[in-house]
């Protein structure tokens, strides 16, 4: 084993809001490198894993978990708790005092401003809902349900937080970076680095009566989970912090990005016409101001496209378009890659390639792998559910797959058996030669929704239904006419027990009726049913 290695656990760091999450993963970035450790983000706790948790360690993230969501035993989970009412203020003034107005925080703000204003009684409901109980709202998904009763959702929330591996107090946080220190085997840092903090908040004693005794309205139930959880920390044993000169991991950092200059071409400049808020499926074009030094048998020229995971969304060159651009001489140009933003919502950068294409190979010349920043976005007209918005419509047409007379409504007739008992084995498959009888004035067919169709119960010796629901046999194509006798075939399968039973066979209209139940003439068949030999 190599002295020093980037740490190879796995590890979720469940960062809840105003808990100071941000500091705590710069020390981890900073202590373990940024290539082990993502950058604080916001994302679905299976998706997260999906697509971070190759190349990270640490996935230090806003988790979202949906209804009935269960821990991956492959992680570590570790997360830090708030006083509730301290950081329902300190969530409030941020977004007053520290978040900018934008079409995703707008909603927000507003209903922070109007819900100090009024002392709690006026908001917006996105603000509520931001704002009531949210760690109980948080952990009660993991193995329960958000619709559940109160006390049904702090069971469960409770119950999750008993599966993770560290979890801490922020008015204990040196305790608290010690103990994830532990687990992770390195340091904990002397002071953690103040980030994102929330600028001119009032302390809990300094608000309103009103506005606090709304406040512990919302967050009842988090306030009874905040002491479960403190009480559950003060009981249990410390784990002892590894000192610095045992730590093993060495701070590990991502491989930088490929990038290839050469004297044979210079770069300016490269630009997004249109800005950095792009409509999806509108044209875009992207400038570049190039300057050739020398004659170039070919010239290649393409671009790439990476989106916020750094997955390669698209890439495009003139070769494989088909447009070779031969003996370019000295001089500078102005390149332009035209495309259509047909992207998923989200941010993405571009970056730009040249290379010489000879004879038999190919000389790069330039690669830069992010040149341009650029979000995509859609405006849907209509609401919608998914992160993802697809024009969509209905259309309904009339069939002739049902019709009005399909429901049966005259039931004189019967059921004829060729036998009057029955010798079989248990599970056997019997197909048994039968006569329907319709002595009505009403064809017995059914639809494609409604069929008609032979079927059977089986009743044990006592006369108890065994089995109501028997396996269904099609009858002849034209069905069972009026007035008329005709012969069907009715498959039956014996029960799985030995013993004396008595088979009824009858007709079905599917979604209808039992023909038994309105009149008709079922055939009864005495069975014994015996083991095979």
């Amino acid at each position: 084993m190599k002295a020093l290695q980037a740490y190879p656990g796995r590890v979720i760091f469940d960062h809840l809001q105003k808990t100071a999450g941000q500091a705590v993963n710069a020390w981890l970035a900073n202590a373990l490198g940024p290539g082990c450790v993502t950058p604080n983000l916001i994302g679905e706790h299976r998706d997260l894993i999906r697509r971070l948790g190759g190349p990270y360690s640490i996935i230090s993230a806003h988790v979202v978990f949906q209804n009935g969501d269960t821990l991956d035993t492959r992680y570590q989970y570790v997360t830090v708790l708030r006083e509730p009412i301290d950081r329902a203020l300190s969530w409030i003034f941020f977004l007053l005092k520290n978040v900018d107005p934008d079409r995703n925080t707008t909603t927000l703000i507003d209903g922070a401003k109007r819900f100090v204003a009024s002392d709690g009684e006026d908001t917006t409901s996105e603000f509520l809902d931001s704002i009531r109980s949210p760690y109980v709202e948080h952990f009660c998904r993991i193995g329960g349900h958000a619709e559940n009763s109160d006390s049904e959702k702090l069971a469960a929330a409770n119950a999750a937080l008993n599966d993770y591996d560290v979890v801490g107090l922020y008015e204990q946080m040196p305790a608290f970076v010690a103990d994830f220190g532990a687990l992770l085997g390195i340091a904990p840092p002397e002071r953690l680095p103040h980030v994102n903090v929330t600028r001119s908040r009032p302390k809990v004693h300094q608000i309103s009566d009103v506005l606090r005794s709304r406040l512990e309205q919302l967050n009842r139930l988090d306030i009874q989970f905040y002491a479960d959880v403190s009480a559950r920390i003060a009981n249990r044993a410390r784990v002892a912090s590894a000192p610095a000169s045992t730590i093993a991991w060495a701070r590990y950092d991502a491989v930088e990005q490929r990038a290839i200059t050469t004297p044979d071409i210079c770069v300016a400049s490269a630009a997004l016409r249109e800005g950095e808020q792009i409509d999806h499926g509108s044209l875009i074009t992207f400038d570049l101001e190039i300057l050739l030094t020398r004659d170039i048998v070919e010239l290649e020229m393409g671009i790439h496209i990476f989106d916020a995971d750094q997955r390669w969304a698209f890439g495009i060159n003139s070769t494989l378009l088909g447009q070779p651009f031969k003996h370019v001489t000295p001089g500078s140009y102005r390149v332009s890659h035209h495309l259509v933003a047909d992207l998923p919502s989200g941010r993405y950068t571009a970056g730009f390639a040249f290379a010489e294409r000879l004879a038999g190979r190919e000389h790069e010349l330039f690669w830069q792998h992010s040149m341009c920043a650029f979000e995509v976005r859609r405006h849907p007209t209509v609401a919608h559910a998914g992160y993802a918005y697809l024009p969509a419509e209905l259309s309904i047409q009339r069939t002739g797959l049902a019709f009005e007379r399909a429901v049966i409504t005259q039931h004189t007739g019967s059921l004829q058996a060729s036998v009057v008992s029955l010798q079989l084995t248990c599970g056997e498959v019997l197909s048994l030669p039968v006569t329907v009888t319709n002595l009505s004035g009403q064809s017995w067919l059914g639809d494609v929704f409604r069929p008609v169709k032979l079927s059977y119960h089986w009743l044990n010796a006592q006369g108890d239904v065994h089995l109501y629901e028997g396996l269904r046999s099609s009858p002849p194509v034209d069905g069972f006419a009026a007035s008329s006798d005709v012969p069907a075939i009715i498959q039956v399968v014996a029960p799985e027990a030995p013993g004396h039973y008595r088979l009824i066979l009858t007709l079905v209209q599917e979604q209808v009726c039992w023909f038994e139940e309105n009149g008709f003439e079922a055939s009864t068949i005495d069975v014994s049913v015996s083991l095979p030999s």
